[in-house]
C-alpha cells in the first residue's frame, strides 16, 4: 500500500526530479529493466522482478540504496555517467525514512505495449 502525506514536498521538489533526469531512460514508461519502473511513488514501491527496492520507513532493508552508493560499477545505479551525489542519495534516504509518501494525486502507472 502507498504511504500518503499530506505534504509530500520532499518526493516532489527532490525525488522525482532526481529520478526523472538520472533514472526514467532506463526504468520509466517506455523501458523498465529489470521489471523496475520509478516514474511515481507507487511504482517504485510495487518494485522490480526481483522484489521490492524500497522498504518504506526502513533503510535498512531497501536495496536502491546499496545500489546508489555501489563504487562497483557492474552494480552500481545509475550505470552511466556521474553517480549521484551523497546530497541527492541522501534526499532519496530521508524519502523513504519518512514512509515513502507520494502525491495524493498520483495513479499507479499504466505499462505501454511494446
Amino acid at each position: 500500500m502507498v504511504s500518503f502525506a499530506a505534504e509530500s514536498d520532499d518526493y516532489v521538489r527532490h525525488v522525482k526530479p532526481l529520478l526523472k533526469a538520472r533514472c526514467l531512460a532506463c526504468h520509466g514508461a517506455l523501458q523498465q529493466k529489470a521489471g523496475l519502473r520509478v516514474d511515481t511513488a507507487a511504482a517504485i514501491l510495487k518494485g522490480a522482478e526481483g522484489g521490492p527496492v524500497i522498504a518504506a520507513g526502513d533503510l535498512a532493508n531497501s536495496p536502491m540504496i546499496g545500489r546508489l552508493e555501489a563504487t562497483d560499477l557492474s552494480v552500481r545505479m545509475p550505470p552511466d555517467g556521474k553517480p549521484l551525489t551523497p546530497e541527492e542519495i541522501g534526499h532519496i534516504k530521508a524519502w523513504i525514512a519518512a514512509g515513502a509518501p507520494g502525491p495524493r494525486r498520483s495513479a499507479p502507472p499504466m505499462r505501454l505495449p511494446c
